[in-house]
């Protein structure tokens, strides 16, 4: 039933899983979800070593219950049935339903068909969050009829803050965004007390990101682990700095950094660069002050470059493949690129890195755009050095966040081209997610755009379920 789309006619869906199946096995390859059905079939049918696994747990807590799906349960219920399990979770945090996550599964219902003693504790007290931010949580869960879940302040809480901006567009949300956390910082907060959580990470390269540039704040993304060591060699900076540029030609860090891998281009001449594009806020090279003639032809040199990736920009957004990008950005590699900067064998790892993540990204969210999931990759492979000790605010996706919290929440990026609700995907309990991370101050930000992919202001579609809550505050 998960199949249902407009093509589902143009595709034999068992046809392609039997040919997907047969090629993992004749390459000895798992994917993620192999992971798990693969240890639950040995488990059932080996019961000698499902019985050494089992006599190892004396009890097993499952945290985040709610956003268990099936296969997961199917696993835990094997390994615990006649054990003991703690089963924690919050209906009103169900975030994970595009993966299939089944939060009817966390009930006294459900369980008590494995366990004979089910005992149900509510835990209604909120010891995360200032009396306010709970309060404004619990209108949300309101809204969609969750009276029973409401959450309760602790009795020795303060009151906190909630305040929520309405501003005309995108471009002034991130300049405010950066503003709020002066004035923060002006209070007494440091950087990492501070995290701006959005609905999807292209509103914080996007929107936030470039501001953080300009008003000089340290930031940094909050990912998982994969990529953290993938910038520390040349080539594989060299891509980066490609693919920054085929998303947005005019990111003029992206061009400083990469004129020092181009023919022509020494220290000298890239310092040059990059002070000439940040002093003039510009990402043209043709008012370069310069009279060397080796200077004039590596500068109209790397100029045609720029705009052998301007026109893959475009083409990224007319539908160019995964392949298709690759390929040509091994051919400016081989055109432009300093030799021994990048081998065969390096850029045949890279093109394998770039499509492993891109292929794990198709596995793990509902991102479908080729540059979304490029955005993603830029973010994950951004090495930030002594990550966890270093003062820096924090851009996070709501997914990212889910059991964390931090004394400021600055949460935006609500509007979009349409309205985003269906049945793998509960916009109501992301917002709420986004809305409860914060301890102390909540900063709600919201307008009536979207910044497209052309770079224009658009009108747009704000989370139904913000706009019914800030309607009942207004009433």
């Amino acid at each position: 039933k998960h199949f249902k789309t407009k093509t589902v006619n143009d595709f034999n869906f068992k046809k392609i899983l039997l040919e997907y199946n047969k090629q993992k096995i004749k390459n000895n390859l798992f994917d993620y979800s192999d992971l798990l059905f693969k240890l639950l079939f040995l488990l059932e049918k080996h019961p000698q070593k499902l019985s050494k696994v089992r006599n190892k747990i004396d009890l097993l807590m499952l945290d985040e219950s709610q956003d268990t799906d099936i296969l997961q349960w199917s696993l835990v219920l094997l390994l615990i049935s006649h054990k003991k399990a703690v089963v924690v979770g919050d209906l009103a945090q169900t975030i994970y339903k595009f993966r299939y996550a089944d939060p009817s599964k966390f009930s006294k219902e459900f369980l008590s068909k494995f366990f004979k003693n089910v005992v149900e504790f509510e835990l209604p007290i909120n010891y995360r969050s200032t009396e306010n931010i709970v309060r404004f949580g619990n209108l949300i869960r309101a809204i969609k009829d969750d009276k029973e879940l409401q959450a309760i302040p602790h009795k020795d809480t303060v009151k906190g803050s909630v305040t929520i901006t309405k501003l005309n567009n995108q471009t002034q949300e991130g300049q405010y965004i950066s503003q709020l956390i002066k004035e923060h910082l002006e209070k007494g907060y440091k950087l990492r007390d501070i995290t701006v959580i959005a609905r999807t990470n292209m509103y914080l390269k996007s929107v936030v990101e470039t501001n953080m540039i300009k008003s000089n704040i340290p930031y940094r993304f909050a990912t998982k682990s994969q990529g953290r060591t993938f910038n520390k060699r040349d080539s594989n900076l060299l891509y980066i700095n490609l693919l920054n540029l085929v998303l947005n030609p005019k990111n003029i860090i992206a061009i400083g950094e990469l004129s020092g891998y181009l023919y022509g281009i020494g220290p000298a001449l890239q310092d040059k660069i990059s002070k000439h594009l940040l002093n003039n806020a510009s990402n043209t090279l043709k008012s370069i002050p310069t009279t060397k003639t080796n200077e004039i032809t590596a500068l109209t040199k790397y100029s045609l470059m720029l705009k052998e990736l301007n026109t893959l920009n475009i083409r990224l957004t007319k539908g160019l493949s995964l392949s298709e990008l690759l390929e040509a950005l091994e051919t400016l590699t081989i055109k432009y690129v300093t030799r021994g900067i990048i081998s065969e064998r390096e850029k045949k790892t890279i093109h394998k890195t770039i499509n492993t993540f891109v292929a794990y990204y198709k596995d793990e969210t509902q991102v479908s755009e080729l540059s979304e999931m490029l955005e993603m990759l830029l973010i994950e492979i951004n090495d930030f050095s002594n990550e966890e000790e270093k003062d820096a605010v924090t851009l996070a996706s709501v997914h990212s966040q889910k059991g964390l919290s931090q004394p400021i929440s600055i949460v935006a990026g609500f509007t979009s081209h349409k309205e985003l609700e269906d049945e793998l995907q509960d916009e109501h309990d992301i917002l709420y997610v986004q809305v409860s991370r914060a301890e102390k101050h909540l900063e709600v930000i919201t307008s009536d755009t979207y910044i497209s992919k052309d770079a224009k202001h658009r009108k747009g579609v704000v989370n139904k379920w913000l706009r019914k809550s800030l309607q009942k505050i207004n009433n």
